[in-house]
C-alpha cells in the first residue's frame, strides 16, 4: 500500500505586508488551501487583532493540524525590528493556541523556491493563489521550503 503525504504548512512572510499561504501536500503534490496578505501600516492593537483574526480563521479551517513556518528576518530590516518581532509574537501565540508547532526559516532558505522554479515544478500552484502579491508568493515559497527541503522534484 502506498502512503500518501497529507502534510499541512502555513507559510508566513512577516512585515508591513504580511503574506500568508496555507499549503497542503496531497499525494506528493502541493495545493494552496488559502492565501492572503494583511497590511499592517502601523503596529498597534487594532492591526494585530486583524492579523490574529486572519490567522485563527486559517488554522481553524485547515483540514488537519500542521506546522507554521515563519521567515526569520535580518536585524537591519528597513521596516523595523520591533514591529516585525511583534508580528512574529502574534503568529507564535495564535499557533500555540491551536497547538501547531512553529519553525523559523532563514530568508535565504526559502529563496530556493523562486517563482520560476514554482512555475516549472508545480505549474498549477501560482494559479491557486487568490492574491498574487510578492508577499503572498514569499509565504508560498516559505511553505514549499519546508515541504520539499533538500528534495529535487
Amino acid at each position: 500500500m502506498k502512503v500518501v503525504n497529507m502534510q499541512v504548512v502555513l507559510g508566513v512572510d512577516p512585515g508591513k505586508h504580511t503574506g500568508l499561504a496555507l499549503v497542503q501536500e496531497k499525494g506528493n503534490v502541493p495545493h494552496v488551501l488559502a492565501a492572503g496578505e494583511v497590511l499592517i501600516p502601523v503596529v498597534g492593537e487594532t492591526t494585530l487583532r486583524v492579523l490574529s483574526g486572519e490567522l485563527m480563521g486559517l488554522l481553524y479551517d485547515a483540514p488537519r493540524k500542521g506546522e507554521v513556518v515563519i521567515e526569520d528576518f535580518y536585524p537591519y530590516s528597513p521596516w523595523g525590528v520591533g514591529e516585525t518581532l511583534q508580528i512574529i509574537g502574534v503568529v507564535r501565540y495564535i499557533a500555540a493556541e491551536f497547538n501547531w508547532p512553529v519553525r523559523m526559516v532563514s530568508p535565504t532558505e526559502h529563496h530556493y523556491w523562486p517563482e520560476e522554479k514554482i512555475r516549472a515544478k508545480f505549474p498549477h500552484l501560482l494559479g491557486e493563489l487568490s492574491n498574487d502579491s510578492p508577499h503572498v508568493r514569499d509565504a508560498l515559497s516559505i511553505a514549499l521550503a519546508v515541504l520539499y527541503k533538500g528534495e529535487e522534484r
